[in-house]
């Protein structure tokens, strides 16, 4: 893998200046992208479950994100010239590029969620230049977000976006309309400042939670507050409880955790801690943390390969990778991610700029987050975290949502994979987690849950990855190891896969890493010199073997190996069990976990004298 030749990467996002650079970097290839009398953005030929009129429609709304945010340039710079230009022809009826009527559950009405907060942000260069005809018409089109249904989860806070904007520019809004919609969102919240993306229970909790539901009501408090200060006092409140453990969800060095679905918006991951700023909720962190979090998360990712040659945000994680993500993913969804550069509406003088980038707060060593049914394990001073994960009762039908919600693990460091196939385990990329055949070809693993338990040492999930397959699967959580510990139960012969962590062989500059490979009958591990992945056989009934994936499965690393155990299994009840460990820097060898059936207990038994016991 190797990084263009780009300006974009040499950027040291310390100052307002930097932010602002980086921002005219992400615009310049896009300048030349408009077509169809500037209502729309072409990047490349790839396609959404929405029309290409749609989609490039979308393109063209969420470059707004990253305009409003840039604050030296002014109304007459070309590309807001654009912006109002497309806006009008957009959304004058008759005109051959109109935008369209649009209709329930229609992708636009997420699109007019950036032109209305444009108007709150910048409306002497979006909304003022327009003749009276061309406001009026721009009114009409947003207004059919009171008027059309929106689905059941952060969709509904794009109606209550129109609505701030047009409040803000001094416009009739629907004060009815828009309560409606936040009286649903309300039922969506849990805990400690945790939504559930939806309403059904045990919908997703994951990153809609900070860019989406936070992001908006934050949004909101700022500028409703003088007519709502109630749920405007809410929504802050929420946030900062949110915070505490959000948090977790970052690692030292800037990354995030890779988990669910969306993963393109790249550093939209950090959208919701600018929000904070920008409206001055500030806590339970300083503002110098926040700093710190936001600058060195943006540093994180201006590092990876996720520019084309032209300069054009790809469509992938850490890399152009357009099979991992989502149907309504296409090449200008990516520009979502400009949401977080909104602190460069923040003057020089704000205490976000005066302010010294402080280093990442201490944190626990683990915190068990019962909303996403996380526990966070890491530790001072290292750069990986680490969410041991039970599942999900309910999981949506987007692409991949078994590798996204459902993996034992995932980490900051090694990502997780998404397979090319079902078929082999080569096409498979089985990492973190346990995959079960009928025929040794083809695999499957956790899609749900059907039982969890889980504590800050342990965690218990029951699954069927096939009708008349059960498994328990017990987890013993440590840093940078796990214990798993399986119950099959099968009325058919079976093949098993126990995959550990994919661990990437090349850097960014094409340097293929040296990597020491150990397969025997007790392990199978890969060192190379970033990093380890090793899985070891604790019950003695399952193979060693190195995988080598299809290229391009990983969302972090284009080429991996999986140290995996396999097995295969004939009817009956059947105990399989592992030891898995990965990190940064060398492996060291050490006495592993014993584990022994006694009294029909499973003990394991750690290095440090703990024991744990599962009855059989």
């Amino acid at each position: 893998m190797r990084r263009f030749d780009l300006d974009i990467y040499k950027n040291a996002f310390k100052t307002k200046k930097d932010l602002e650079k980086y921002i005219l970097d992400l615009l310049k290839p896009l300048e030349n992208a408009f077509i169809r009398s500037n209502t729309r953005i072409h990047i490349k030929n790839t396609s959404t479950g929405s029309s290409d009129s749609v989609s490039q429609m979308e393109g063209f709304s969420r470059i707004i994100w990253g305009l409003v945010a840039l604050e030296n340039v002014d109304a007459d710079y070309s590309m807001w010239k654009k912006i109002r230009d497309g806006l009008i022809n957009g959304t004058t009826p008759g005109h051959k590029d109109y935008f369209g009527e649009v209709g329930d559950y229609d992708q636009r009405l997420v699109e007019m969620a950036a032109i209305a907060y444009a108007f709150a942000l910048k409306p002497a260069y979006i909304y003022d230049p327009l003749s009276d005809t061309e406001k009026q018409n721009l009114y009409q089109w947003l207004d059919q977000a009171n008027a059309r249904e929106a689905h059941n989860c952060n969709w509904k806070f794009f109606r209550v976006m129109v609505n701030i904007g047009f409040k803000t520019l001094g416009l009739a809004y629907n004060k009815e309309q828009m309560e409606s919609y936040m009286d649903d969102l309300d039922t969506y919240y849990l805990e400690n400042g945790w939504y559930r993306d939806g309403d059904v229970e045990g919908a997703h909790a994951e990153y809609y939670i900070p860019f989406a539901m936070h992001y908006y009501g934050l949004f909101y408090s700022k500028f409703m507050n003088d007519v709502d200060p109630k749920r405007s006092k809410i929504y802050r409140e929420r946030a900062i409880d949110f915070a505490k453990e959000f948090i977790y969800w970052f690692s030292e060095d800037g990354s995030a955790l890779p988990y669910g679905r969306s993963l393109a918006y790249r550093f939209a991951q950090v959208a919701f801690w600018s929000m904070m700023v920008v409206t001055d909720t500030i806590g339970p962190f300083t503002i110098g943390q926040i700093k710190g979090i936001i600058l060195r998360h943006l540093r994180w990712w201006n590092q990876q390969a996720i520019y084309d040659a032209q300069g054009f945000l790809t469509i992938g994680y850490a890399y152009d990778q357009v099979f991992m993500t989502e149907e309504y993913i296409g090449s200008g969804s990516v520009y979502w991610s400009l949401k977080t550069l909104v602190i460069g509406v923040l003057p020089e003088n704000h205490p976000f700029w005066q302010a010294d980038e402080e280093a990442f707060p201490k944190l626990e060593s683990v915190q068990v987050q019962k909303a996403p049914r996380l526990v966070f394990k890491r530790q001072q001073g290292h750069n990986q975290v680490l969410a041991y994960n039970s599942g999900n009762y309910h999981t949506n039908g987007h692409i991949h949502v078994e590798c996204k919600y459902e993996k034992f693990v995932y980490s900051t460091m090694f990502g997780f994979s998404v397979p090319r196939s079902h078929r082999r385990l080569e096409f498979g990329a089985f990492d973190s987690t346990l995959a079960i055949s009928l025929d040794g070809s083809y695999y499957r693993h956790k899609d749900k849950s059907i039982q969890i338990e889980l504590s800050d040492e342990m965690i218990k999930t029951v699954w069927k990855p096939f009708e008349t397959v059960n498994v328990e699967t017990h987890l013993v959580l440590g840093y940078p190891w796990h214990i798993r510990l399986h119950r099959i139960e099968t009325d058919r012969d079976i093949y098993t896969a126990e995959g550990g962590f994919a661990i990437g062989l090349e850097s960014l500059d094409d340097k293929e890493y040296q990597r020491q490979l150990v397969v025997n009958n007790r392990e199978a591990s890969c060192s190379t010199d970033l990093a380890y992945s090793q899985i070891i056989n604790l019950l003695g009934n399952q193979r060693p073997e190195m995988i080598k994936p299809a290229s391009n499965t990983n969302i972090m690393n284009a080429r991996t190996l999986i140290p995996t155990l396999t097995c295969s299994l004939k009817a009956g009840i059947h105990w399989i069990a592992s030891y898995v460990s990965g990190d940064e820097g060398e492996y060291t060898p050490e006495k592993y976990p014993q584990i022994v059936l006694a009294d029909k207990k499973y003990i394991i038994s750690l290095n440090n004298g703990k024991e744990y016991t599962v009855n059989t």
